[in-house]
């Protein structure tokens, strides 16, 4: 049979995916003319027409099995809007997927520390709608072709709505690196209300109003998958299933060390945004839980005033020795944080200084003290120590000429063996959160701009604001 050989064969390329649809029924069910991946109160199914698997290559069939577990990870309910147009909801989903899979071919598979020339590409069937250059074309410099980007499919969604007579003609073809090359290459055709080309696109309902299928405008279905809708009651259960997978497969080295795995686990178990409007508060929140409690004491010298106004005379807590913080600020070219939210973040900490030792030190592509040398810190030649932050020094903090920041050698050798509270101010491009060693007493400082671009795997993030 056509999926044993498929199943078989994933289990190489990715031992994440294919520990995901270990825990997947596949169903023959003749009343899908493709297939679909549907949750149910007793697991995953994946239903599929018995001719179906035939039509495909292995790889295509394995691309497509990418596709369906993707919509799971990235909660895709097929009816996510109310009242909005589920066709281009629906549409606006598989594009974003799509193009994510075929911007990632070479990486989707590939494993930490591995050249990607070694690795297994995601091949998908031709076809498949991708998001249109348009969209990309005008939004601007928002989404920069020269670089990766991955917009939501809600944004994809609203530009869909809002250009409804176009025809949705960008679409994957392995014979043009996963692109038609009529829509890369040459100018598309965006006169609308013309005669409809057999490749376009169309979203339409299947079985009346059960889900959702893609056809081309001869009425041929595409190789993807049909959308069904689901309750929303079984939320609680999909969420419960992912974690259970995420937890097998966190168990098998070779699964750890993929990329797709380290990416999906983050987006699952990473801690929210605190939802803490007052960044002060949120700071001495995060103090009082990070510092060791065996370092704490009680006197009656020191009254708790929790109890005072109810006219309660409890000894107060009060720190055994001075306890000390460390802050390290993000210097790279990347940093792009405005003075006045730095200011803001600083104006925080240095209300905490006389009762914290404030350690300050700087990182760009390595972890550096940073040392006065006229308007500016300079590195210094110390390695041992972290700089004795006073009052006022945020001034002299400048962003440095290198473009990358490389977390690594913060968490994996500076802050080794350390037990104290850690601060990181930084609002730019992180090249190695996928290898950090976890440092639990963290908290991640953002711009309120930057807190949905940066995905910590560890720690807590709060906005400057």
């Amino acid at each position: 049979m056509k999926w044993e050989t498929v199943l078989s064969e994933l289990w190489v390329k990715s031992r994440f995916t294919s520990y995901f649809y270990q825990s997947v029924h596949f169903e023959e069910d003749e009343a899908i003319p493709t297939l679909s991946l549907v949750a149910t109160t007793a697991g995953f199914v994946l239903r599929y027409n018995e001719t179906f698997p035939d039509e495909l290559s292995p790889d295509e069939l394995t691309g497509l099995l990418a596709h369906e577990m993707m919509h799971v990870m990235l909660n895709h309910n097929h009816r996510t809007m109310p009242g909005k147009n589920v066709l281009l909801q629906n549409l606006a989903q598989d594009m974003v997927i799509n193009s994510y899979l075929v911007e990632n071919k070479s990486r989707f598979f590939s494993r930490a520390g591995r050249d990607l020339r070694d690795e297994p590409e995601v091949i998908l069937p031709d076809g498949l709608p991708l998001v249109p250059d348009k969209f990309y074309a005008e939004n601007g410099e928002k989404y920069d072709p020269a670089v990766r980007y991955d917009p939501s499919w809600e944004e994809v969604y609203a530009w869909l709505a809002a250009n409804q007579d176009e025809k949705i003609t960008h679409v994957t073809d392995k014979s043009q690196n996963g692109l038609r090359i009529d829509s890369r290459f040459e100018t598309p055709d965006f006169s609308f209300r013309q005669k409809a080309a057999d490749d376009e696109i169309i979203a339409d309902f299947f079985n009346e109003s059960d889900g959702v299928i893609f056809k081309n405008a001869s009425n041929k279905k595409l190789p993807a998958g049909v959308h069904f809708f689901r309750e929303k009651a079984l939320d609680d259960t999909i969420d419960a299933l992912k974690k259970r997978i995420i937890s097998f497969a966190q168990r098998d080295e070779n699964s750890r060390a993929e990329r797709l795995y380290q990416e999906i686990s983050s987006l699952i178990n990473r801690i929210r945004p605190a939802k803490i409007k007052n960044f002060n508060k949120g700071v001495k929140r995060f103090l009082n839980q990070a510092l060791c409690g065996d370092d704490w004491d009680f006197s009656a010298r020191r009254f708790n005033r929790r109890y005072f106004d109810e006219g309660i005379y409890a000894p107060g807590r009060f720190y055994r020795r001075q306890p000390s913080l460390t802050v390290a600020v993000d210097v790279s070219g990347s940093m792009l944080v405005k003075p006045e939210t730095l200011e803001k973040a600083f104006g925080v900490i240095e209300s905490l200084l006389g009762r914290y030792a404030v350690h300050l030190i700087c990182i760009d592509e390595a972890v550096f003290i940073p040392q006065k040398s006229g308007d500016t810190f300079i590195a210094s030649k110390e390695t041992s120590d972290a700089y004795l932050y006073h009052r006022g020094d945020w001034r002299f903090i400048k962003t440095a000429g290198n473009a990358a920041t490389f977390f690594g050698p913060l968490f994996d050798i500076f802050m080794k063996e350390k037990k104290e509270p850690l601060i990181v101010i930084t609002d730019g491009e992180v090249y190695d959160m996928d290898r950090l060693t976890p440092y639990r007493h963290t908290l991640w400082a953002l711009p309120p701009e930057c807190v949905g671009r940066i995905k910590p795997p560890f720690g807590r993030v709060v906005a400057i604001e």
